[in-house]
């Protein structure tokens, strides 16, 4: 298990503890994330304390002077918008990756939007009104639906071919969070800037960016 622990004791310093678990490698972990937070990607951030606990405890300790430090600019996902005119959508069909959004915007009447084929809901995806009180329906693309076609369409106006379809890419690496082609400080930055949370570094799609990611994110290291 891994676990990290980030305390701020001012407005200008803050610790940031990363212990790691009992594995066989422990040792590399630990000089990765050591080497990764001293260069800082690049930036001028001093370091005021690095500590290596015992083989006990295994904890490496950060002291930065600047919290800033570690962050960079956020992993953005594209949002692509479908509009509902009349009984069509437009674009019927695009394409999207992992992490990218779907929202489909009302423009008059009720309809739906339903992942499946043939006018049958597949129950996987995602099933959404569009109407005077929803007029905008929003969906995230996991990560199992990479390398796959998700058809769609709407339930009172199927028979009148209001379908569309969504390809979604393959996620080539599920730690190359910011989708440059490597997995290295920028990546770790990222899930630790997200530490806790869900989307960004939530590499094993379990809805908390944790110990888990963390030890994925390190395994696929490039550099």
């Amino acid at each position: 298990m891994t676990n990290i622990n980030a305390a701020t004791s001012s407005s200008r310093a803050s610790t940031m503890i990363v212990t790691l678990g009992q594995n066989s490698r422990i040792a590399a972990e630990m000089i990765v994330i050591r080497d990764i937070l001293l260069s800082a990607h690049g930036r001028n951030c001093p370091i005021t304390a690095l500590t290596i606990g015992t083989p006990m405890k295994r904890i490496l300790t950060i002291a930065l002077l600047a919290p800033a430090c570690l962050c960079v600019s956020p992993v953005t996902a594209t949002e692509h918008v479908v509009m509902q005119k009349g009984t069509l959508f437009s674009p019927e069909s695009i394409t999207v990756a992992p992490g990218d959004t779907v929202r489909w915007v009302r423009t008059g009447g009720n309809h739906t939007v339903t992942s499946g084929d043939d006018c049958a809901a597949d129950g996987v995806y995602f099933d959404a009104p569009l109407n005077s009180a929803n007029r905008a329906a929003v969906w995230t693309v996991p990560v199992s639906a990479a390398n796959s076609t998700v058809g769609y369409f709407c339930i009172p106006h199927c028979d009148f071919f209001m379908v569309g379809s969504i390809t979604v890419t393959g996620a080539a690496n599920p730690a190359d969070l910011n989708n440059d082609g490597a997995v290295n400080a920028a990546d770790l930055a990222a899930l630790l800037n997200n530490w806790g949370g869900s989307g960004v570094g939530d590499i094993d799609n379990s809805g908390t960016v944790n110990g888990a990611d963390l030890a994925a994110l390190l395994s696929a290291w490039t550099g």
